[in-house]
């Protein structure tokens, strides 16, 4: 009896068990397809390749590699990443607007920061995507159609090329040129000084020296008669390089109007420039000052001298504060130190030629096992304030991404 009521027993157990079990195989298939059918689907998110319709094909659709790696892919006036966990569009309405020229949308992904965004091929096989904070270089891994690809790449050496040949920036250099030129203050009263300030430069690629002897005399004119011409002085310019000149004069002449003609020479040839300034009244001369008052220049002397101080980058991918770089003097030799929040500088050298100071670093970052070196390229402007910069990382470990390039600004801290 009691065997009887044991099998039973085990017979209802198992029932029980095959129940459950089926229960939440059942419980679990309809789990899934409820994620599958009934939750949202991975074509509905956000920045999906399907949430952007195709539009023009382009020479440049096909498979591209970024500098550490990653493949991207265009497509029809999309950009988009087709390794992420779904086809992530990062660009969109590419736009052919030149041969090998390109422009853009963000589709704020944050993939690619900055704005006016230009898509440029620089090579058969070289695309830089470019925006105001920065500057990526993508190599080809295989064009959509790589014929049309390549008769437009050959489109863009030829336009290239005219312009090139077009362009002033080209031409052969001029001996002599001036860049600025100033009467400071520009009304003044009779016995005022007057400070006449130029900048010019002189080239001479036959001469090995340095600097080159350059002579220089103004004149001043009243209705086109020169009532004043000034002895004729030498000074010594750095061959290639923008320099300063200086001049302070008395205004000795009657009330009126002038013009200062100002006259460089040197052997290979001459140029001259001129700026106008006007004697008027005490009161008339002060009323002018209170309104117009000079801003002091940042700088005198040489180029290494007007780049000592501290200086800061600007650029609006920098979380605050902003990196801030110190340039003295150490045995007539630049050096400099850098501040940014949690990085330490290891090393720094730089290097400073006709128009750019480069500075080549290498530093740990803010995390464990985090390192980078960056090249770092300021291009000199008139004003030696606001020059422009452009930083490169060329090489680091897992935390930096190389080849990526970063705009930004230098300005003077004062």
């Amino acid at each position: 009896m009691e065997f009887v009521i044991n099998k039973k027993r085990n017979k209802i157990m198992k029932n029980r068990e095959t129940c459950i079990t089926f229960n939440l195989l059942f419980f679990f298939i309809f789990l899934i397809s409820c994620f599958a059918g009934c939750g949202p689907s991975m074509k509905s998110l956000q920045y999906h390749v399907d949430q952007y319709k195709p539009t023009k094909a382009a020479p440049i659709d096909g498979t591209w590699k970024t500098p550490w790696g990653d493949r991207i892919i265009i497509d029809r006036g999309r950009l988009y990443l087709p390794d992420f966990m779904y086809p992530m569009v990062v660009l969109k309405n590419i736009t052919r607007v030149a041969p090998g020229k390109y422009r853009a949308d963000s589709t704020g992904s944050k993939q690619i920061q900055g704005d006016n965004i230009t898509l440029s091929v620089v090579s058969v096989n070289k695309l830089a995507i470019i925006t105001n904070m920065t500057e990526v270089a993508y190599t080809l891994m295989s064009a959509k159609k790589s014929k049309w690809h390549l008769a437009d790449y050959k489109l863009a050496v030829k336009a290239a090329k005219a312009k090139k040949v077009g362009s002033p920036d080209n031409r052969q250099k001029q001996p002599v040129a001036f860049h600025q030129a100033v009467v400071e203050p520009a009304k003044v009263a009779r016995g005022d000084t007057i400070l006449i300030k130029a900048l010019f430069s002189v080239f001479d690629e036959n001469n090995s020296r340095k600097t080159v002897p350059v002579e220089y005399y103004y004149e001043i004119k009243k209705q086109d008669r020169v009532i004043y011409k000034s002895a004729i002085k030498a000074v010594e310019a750095v061959n290639g390089a923008k320099t300063p000149l200086e001049i302070k004069l008395k205004a000795a002449s009657r009330q009126g109007d002038y013009k200062v003609v100002l006259k460089l020479s040197q052997l290979k040839g001459a140029a001259q420039t001129d700026t106008n300034f006007s004697i008027v009244t005490p009161e008339e001369a002060r009323a002018y000052a209170a309104v117009n008052r000079p801003e002091p220049a940042p700088y005198k002397g040489t180029v290494e001298d007007r780049l000592l101080g501290k200086w800061k980058f600007v650029c609006p991918s920098f979380p605050p504060p902003e990196p801030v770089l110190i340039i003295s003097k150490e045995n007539n030799k630049l050096v400099a130190q850098d501040f940014m929040k949690g990085n330490k500088t290891l090393w720094m050298k730089l290097e400073i030629n006709e128009n750019n100071l480069i500075i080549r670093a290498k530093a740990l970052g803010p995390v464990e096992n985090c390192w980078y070196v960056t090249e770092d390229v300021i291009t000199f402007n008139d004003e030696m304030d606001k020059m422009p910069v452009r930083s490169t990382i060329i090489d680091g470990s897992w935390c930096v991404q190389i080849g990526q390039i970063f705009k930004s600004t230098m300005h003077r801290i004062k």
